[in-house]
């Protein structure tokens, strides 16, 4: 009942053909207007309105469809399914996919977005991870938009075959692993060498530099044809912006799911700064000493409503269950971790996740 028209003017982009796609329709959902239509209005504070009247009953026939808050009538309206799953017989079939995302405007966050310009400096830097079409493809893009680059191509051995059970060991190598690329990005930007740097699956970056980092997390084909890379980054950063007000905004939080998480938390007014717009400066120093922008403010694509360090005293009040099925690498069996004062107490089931979460040793944020 609380959502407004969110409209973002997207020249370069047909509203008819990327309403069509599955991946938008949760993004058009959020258009909705207090009767279920797509509205025309006054300027927001997220962009230009869009005309949208020619589209308007389409419009509505798609959010017909999309998924309700509530988590059981979701579960009825849209069962689960594979994702579409498209097969690549050449390089030029992920041209389209590489040149949306070369299109959007730059972003620092979790969504691909490189606003690559005619005469960038441009280092594209993989590993044996990544399949060659996927690099091809790359390249090509550069050269369409006029970029000079450089390739390095390095060894990680060959791509390996992972469970969800593995998350937890690989992400302590790669963690001391982005470490060491903070390093590296830290003296190409005071070389100036290149204007932009391609790198990494994931992760922070650098924040508030002369060069600009973005990542390159297409590993495999099928992973870069996805509808999700052809969406503009003018809806994705509505989207954002939208969602960030509310977190801003909260006093108390809920939090449920169809696979079981039921948890609870205060925005407390010490999460923020003095005006709600940043989170608090004075604990981000503590715990993003060497990245302070990145941690005061939501990573695009990748938002939190609980900042990422734990107030002092007793204010830390998250309880509840966090639950799922799926992490970064794969699936594992159900998994429940019982939360108490913003605390992990209990991990309960996981198989193999579960027990290497209880393996590891948390005593350093008690």
């Amino acid at each position: 009942s609380n959502m407004h028209a969110i409209h973002v003017d997207f020249p370069n982009y047909s509203f008819d053909s990327i309403v069509t796609q599955p991946m938008i329709r949760l993004r058009i959902a959020l258009c909705r207007g207090r009767n279920g239509t797509i509205r025309r209005g006054a300027p927001l504070d997220y962009g230009k309105i869009a005309e949208a009247t020619a589209v308007a009953q389409r419009g509505r026939q798609v959010m017909d469809h999309a998924p309700h808050a509530h988590s059981g009538r979701t579960s009825k309206h849209r069962p689960p399914r594979c994702p579409p799953y498209l097969e690549a017989k050449s390089a030029d079939d992920l041209l389209p996919y590489f040149e949306a995302v070369a299109k959007r405007d730059f972003s620092p966050g979790l969504w691909a977005a490189w606003n690559l310009q005619k005469g960038e400096r441009v280092l594209l830097r993989v590993d044996s991870w990544h399949h060659p079409m996927c690099v091809e493809a790359a390249i090509k893009t550069l050269e369409k938009f006029g970029c000079s680059y450089e390739l390095i191509n390095a060894d990680r051995g060959p791509p390996p075959t992972f469970e969800g059970h593995n998350e937890a060991e690989l992400f302590i190598d790669l963690t001391r692993e982005i470490a060491e690329w903070f390093e590296a990005w830290e003296k190409l930007d005071d070389e100036g060498k290149y204007d932009k740097v391609l790198w990494g699956f994931g992760g922070p970056i650098l924040s508030e530099r002369k060069l600009k980092v973005q990542r390159f997390p297409f590993i495999t084909p099928e992973m870069v044809m996805s509808a999700a890379h052809t969406i503009p980054g003018e809806i994705l950063h509505a989207i954002d912006q939208w969602t960030w007000k509310r977190c801003l905004g909260a006093k108390r939080v809920h939090i449920v799911d169809p696979e079981g998480t039921d948890l609870w938390y205060t925005a407390h007014d010490e999460y923020f700064d003095a005006t709600r717009t940043y989170f608090n400066e004075e604990y981000i120093k503590d715990w993003y000493p060497q990245n302070v922008a990145y941690g005061r403010t939501y990573l695009p694509g990748h938002l939190w409503g609980k900042p990422n360090f734990l107030l002092p005293g007793a204010l830390e009040d998250g309880t509840g269950v966090v639950a799922g099925t799926m992490n970064h690498i794969g699936p594992f069996p159900h998994i429940k971790l019982h939360m108490k004062d913003s605390r992990i107490v209990e991990i309960e089931d996981g198989g193999e996740f579960g027990d290497s979460g209880v393996s590891f040793d948390v005593s350093i944020i008690q």
